[in-house]
Order: structure tokens, then C-alpha cells, then sequence
């Protein structure tokens, strides 16, 4: 690497295949013992997440499975993952609005890492792994990695099966939505969209940081932008209602962009688009 930042991505490289190794992802085996079982290949993705701002928030580096060139019914078979429903925000904030509850968005780190699979998985080395350049050696995976087929399916069904363990029970109407109510006044509900949850309670539980430890040992990131400074333009409280006009003036001032230039619209109000 050449480029001016190129600590930063050999720092989010070295972050990556750390993470893969603290959570068990992958065991190195003999080609010997996979037999006739497929080998997948797989390819670093690099990108830049920037910040509300425009600036720079970190590095990210992941090592991505090829999972095209899975074979169905032998490296995989169900895909589907369900995710929640837009419907559901919409009440979830509004149940917010009128009870007064804590609300928090947060982001799983490496979530696929946290899923077991039910197949038995080989991979080929990635390019700068310790064991690159080894002959004979492949990856036998033990956790799943992006870009798995059933990668999506799986954490779901780890979320939800620790969420069963630790008390919370699955809406009906949509199963990506989760509901403790085993403290008298106190309650809590969870919402996952993959790799992000939208949690709200009443009263100061402190469940989701300390006892979800076991299934997320990596931690939560808090997106403060979205939700916590936001929050009250969304939502209004007296009318128990959302307000997407107050959204947008309020995100219009934390930009910043109040004295932007205003631009006409090449289209009337009254134009009929149908």
C-alpha cells in the first residue's frame, strides 16, 4: 500500500482478522479432509463510512465469502430471513410518542460472526492470513461470514433463539419484533433489521448492555444522530403522531443547511404525475 492512509487500512485489516479470530470463525484443516467437499473462494471489500457530516468515521475491511459459487443443498439450503416491518416503526414510534419510552438504535459489529451454520463449510485462504501461502491448508468455517448464502438466516435464528434465553417473546404479526414483559411496569421491546435494533423500554433496565454480553461479546454502537438527537422531531408528544416535517426541518439545522440556496421545482404543485 501506497496511498497516504495506508495505516488505516492495514489497521482495519488487522482489526478484521482479529475479530474473525476472537469469535472461533474459522479452524485451519488439511485439504486432505475435505474429500470431494466444495472449496469456496473469497476477496477482501474495502470501503470508507462516513460520518452525518461527510467526514471520515473509520476504515472498514472485510474478507468476503464468493457464496456464488455455493452449491445448494450441500453448502446450504434455506435462505430466508425475515426483517422488520416498516408498519411496525411506525407503531413502535408512535407507542413511544405516547408513553413517553427510552428509545435506542443500535448497530451489531461483525454480526454474521456471532451465527453458527448447520453445514459444513471450506473456504481458501485469504490473501494476508496467517496461514496465506501454506500448501495444503484451507479454512473449515465455523461461524458465518458476509456474502453466505444463509448468512442472514442464520443470525437471525441466533438473535432470536438468545432473545428466547433471555425472556423475550415473538410477536405473531411480525416476527422480527421482540417483547419482554416480566417486570410489572417495566418493559422492553426489540426490533431487528438484520444487523440493527431498535430498542425501546420503560424505566432504566439495563438488560441489553450487560446480559447480551454472551451473544454479542463484541458490543453495540450507538448511532446518535438517527435517534437520539432526532428523536424529538419525529415523534410529537401531544399529538402522539409522527412528524416527518419536523424531521426534516430538524435535520436541516443539525446540517446546518438553513442558508442554503433555495431551488424552484421544474414541476408545478398541481402537476398530475398519473
Amino acid at each position: 500500500m501506497d496511498r497516504h492512509d495506508a495505516d488505516s487500512w492495514l489497521e482495519a485489516c488487522q482489526d478484521e482478522q482479529l475479530s474473525l479470530r476472537e469469535t472461533h470463525t474459522y479452524t485451519s484443516v488439511n485439504i486432505n479432509e475435505v474429500g470431494s467437499q466444495n472449496v469456496i473462494g473469497c476477496h477482501w471489500v474495502f470501503a470508507i463510512k462516513t460520518s452525518a457530516d461527510g467526514s471520515i468515521e473509520c476504515y472498514k475491511a472485510r474478507i468476503i465469502v464468493k457464496g456464488f459459487s455455493q452449491v445448494y443443498q450441500v453448502d446450504y439450503d434455506e435462505t430466508f430471513a425475515p426483517v422488520v416491518k416498516w408498519d411496525s416503526i411506525c407503531i413502535l414510534l408512535a407507542l413511544a410518542a405516547r408513553y413517553n419510552l427510552e428509545v435506542h438504535q443500535m448497530d451489531v459489529k461483525t454480526v454474521f460472526l456471532n451465527s453458527d451454520l448447520d453445514h459444513a463449510i471450506y473456504m481458501e485462504l485469504p490473501l494476508g492470513s496467517a496461514d496465506y501461502g501454506s500448501k495444503g491448508v484451507v479454512w473449515k468455517l465455523e461461524k458465518s461470514l458476509y456474502s453466505l448464502k444463509q448468512a442472514s438466516r442464520s443470525w437471525y435464528q441466533k438473535a432470536k433463539d438468545e432473545f428466547g434465553c433471555l425472556g423475550f417473546t415473538c410477536c405473531d404479526e411480525d416476527h422480527s419484533v421482540f417483547i419482554h414483559n416480566g417486570w410489572g411496569q417495566k418493559f422492553c421491546i426489540i426490533a431487528l433489521y438484520v444487523d440493527d435494533l431498535l430498542d425501546q423500554k420503560k424505566g432504566k433496565l439495563k438488560l441489553i448492555p450487560i446480559r447480551f454480553q454472551p451473544l454479542l461479546p463484541l458490543a453495540f454502537i450507538f448511532h446518535t444522530l438517527t435517534l437520539q438527537k432526532l428523536m424529538p422531531a419525529i415523534i410529537n408528544p401531544e399529538s402522539e403522531a409522527l412528524c416527518m416535517q419536523c424531521w426534516a426541518l430538524a435535520l436541516i439545522l443539525h446540517m446546518q443547511w438553513v442558508h442554503s440556496v433555495n431551488i424552484q421545482p421544474t414541476l408545478a404543485w398541481t402537476t398530475s404525475l398519473w
